[in-house]
């Protein structure tokens, strides 16, 4: 659905095309709400400190405030969202602006810029972050397979890191930041793979999502009763709800009637576990049930001694267990939640954010707007823990988790609900099973979603190798007589057979990339007996070995010779190391190119 034409009393229109179990009820609650004209509550973003930085810079620089700490701040406090900044509070800014180099404090106590404010200020006009995107190339056969958010990159981008795409496992192999690109290959297990985002997707409410479980009740009643969903389509006026819609709502949920279970809505908690998974059904909205599962991670990992895994929507929160780990460990973190007071849900749900994905995108943004980071500056995870461990006591750190607190996550709305739980408002009940096929029809929709279950994601190892032959076999090379200097392009797969100088029939034939045209120089020149140079004496002798290899191993070391970061030194002790079967070679070749890709950013030059 767009914006209305870019004008006041202009109507957006669209069409919404619910995939999801849940999508058309919330289609349905969104929908009606619009027509109320009822809005999502607006949220101020008080004591902004890179805001604050921003300005303070701003004032000193056009002089409309004199430049000492008292008058700054009663003319900051004139703003709503700064009425309760303290003078600490701008000190520690003002002292963060000075180590950082914009600003002077003079002995006077009057505040000056140096020359660095200039360039800081106009920089960073808008608090809006630039986002780079990063190309995924497969490395098995050189396509685009996507994309991924420099957000993506900073909080899970190291060598080794799966994650979903396309509805595919993937696994890094290395990221280029300077070209933009990172190389993955194919996951084989994809368990606890993590999903690709795509910049910030708006969260859905926790009063949409709290209607959305209010309208399970009501059909489940409907289905009990057996009178219809009359009723219901009543209600949903004027939002015509297709009533095929409300039946495949319907037919999920009689699942949880046939078994005598409770259906999970806005006044019921449903715990599924089996098969080393927990869907716990929450209709509390994205912000809510985020701050809950970061609560159940880190009660869960202090009580098993290993961390566990989570993911989550706004109706269920996914636990991905280790191996042989008991299934009361759930409900025992649970009935420990509920027994929390609400500081103390606060307090630990704030402790599981540190080095969180969320608090880390953050933190890069924040530290660009503050002028630590160059605005086009990419990190990697690693970069970015390091920098969050410096400057965890600085007003970045501090700004970055005010806005995830703010942005990310509802903790009021938790400690409301642990509240209803302790009452007894909200129940909550668990359900067993023996093996995944028995979990219900919401529950098989997230761990399809989001627990990556391998029978449908598996790469399958002779289709990997299949394919990376395909691109080697579509490469371009030129050949190279050393006999006579005679030169073509060719594409490795015309080489199957026995390769020959098409001009003098020699099968002293090297192979060198296609843009290599001066190899065909240097052996016209040792064809005249002219002296080489040291490059070109170089240049010559890989020329011959290459020659070597091709007569020796014929199509196998063409093969080799098209896989990117193999020289003909690595061809050489590849192919002369024995093999079995050309998938032998062609596992060997990938492990080759995957080490190159790995090592390429550290070579000189």
């Amino acid at each position: 659905v767009g914006r209305s034409g870019h004008r006041y009393g202009g109507v957006s229109r669209g069409v919404i095309i619910p995939v999801l179990i849940d999508e058309p009820l919330e289609a349905l609650v969104i929908a009606k709400k619009a027509l109320k004209e009822e809005l999502e509550k607006i949220k101020i973003h008080k004591e902004a400190l890179d805001v604050l930085a921003h300005q303070l810079v701003g004032f000193i620089l056009d002089g409309v405030v004199r430049p000492e700490i008292d008058s700054l701040l009663a003319a900051i406090k004139r703003a709503y969202p700064y009425s309760t900044l303290t003078q600490e509070q701008l000190n520690r800014v003002v002292d963060f602006l000075e180590n950082l180099g914009f600003l002077r404090r003079l002995p006077s106590g009057v505040l000056s810029v140096r020359k660095r404010a200039w360039e800081y200020y106009y920089e960073q006009l808008s608090t809006i972050p630039d986002v780079k995107r990063f190309k995924v190339k497969c490395l098995v056969d050189g396509r685009t397979v996507g994309e991924l958010d420099e957000s993506f990159l900073s909080t899970f981008g190291f060598e080794g890191v799966k994650f979903v795409m396309g509805g595919k496992a993937w696994i890094i192999v290395s990221i280029n930041l300077k070209k933009g690109e990172v190389e993955v290959e194919p996951a084989n297990d994809p368990i606890a793979a993590v999903p690709a985002w795509e910049g910030e997707l708006i969260p859905v409410p926790y009063e949409v999502a709290v209607e959305v479980g209010r309208l399970r009740r009501l059909i489940a009643k409907a289905i009990a009763s057996g009178r219809g969903f009359d009723e219901i389509l009543e209600r949903a006026k004027p939002v015509k709800l297709p009533l095929n819609a409300l039946e495949d709502v319907a037919r999920n949920l009689e699942y949880f009637l046939k078994r005598g279970v409770k259906v999970p809505s806005d006044k019921h908690v449903l715990v599924e576990v089996g098969g080393g998974y927990a869907v716990i059904h929450c209709c509390f909205g994205n912000l809510v049930n985020r701050a809950l599962a970061k609560l159940i991670s880190i009660l869960l990992t202090a009580e098993l001694g290993v961390r566990v895994n989570v993911k989550v929507d706004a109706y269920r929160i996914l636990v991905i267990f280790p191996t042989a780990t008991p299934h009361n460990a759930i409900k025992t973190v649970l009935e420990r939640i509920k027994e929390m007071k609400g500081e103390d849900v606060k307090e630990l749900v704030k402790a599981a954010l540190r080095n969180s994905p969320e608090l880390m995108w953050r933190f890069v943004n924040v530290a660009k707007r503050f002028g630590l980071l160059e605005k086009k500056a990419s990190l990697s995870r690693r970069e970015v823990e390091k920098l969050m461990s410096s400057f965890r006591l600085t007003p970045v750190y501090e700004e970055a988790l005010r806005e995830v607190l703010l942005e990310d996550i509802d903790l009021e709305n938790l400690t409301r609900i642990v509240d209803r739980v302790k009452k007894g408002e909200i129940s909550v009940t668990f359900l067993y099973h023996s093996s995944l096929e028995g979990f219900s029809p919401l529950a098989k929709e997230c761990l399809e979603l989001y627990g990556n279950l391998p029978a449908k994601t598996t790469a399958q190892e002779p289709t990997i190798l299949k394919t990376f032959e395909e691109r080697l076999r579509n490469t371009l090379v030129r050949l190279v007589c050393i006999c006579c200097g005679w030169s073509t392009l060719k594409y490795v797969k015309s080489l199957e057979g026995s390769v020959k100088c098409g001009s003098c029939g020699s099968r002293l034939v090297g192979i060198v990339r296609p843009e290599e045209g001066k190899v065909v120089k240097v052996v016209k020149k040792v064809m005249q007996r002219r002296r080489l140079t040291k490059e070109e004496k170089k240049i010559w002798d890989t020329l011959k070995l290459a020659a070597s290899l091709l007569a020796s191993y014929g199509y196998d070391a063409a093969l080799a010779f098209a896989t990117r970061g193999v020289g003909v030194k690595t061809a050489a002790r590849i192919l002369s190391t024995p093999y079995m079967t050309r998938d032998d070679l062609l596992k060997r070749l990938i492990e080759a190119e995957k080490q190159y890709l790995r090592t390429k950013p550290y070579w000189g030059g």
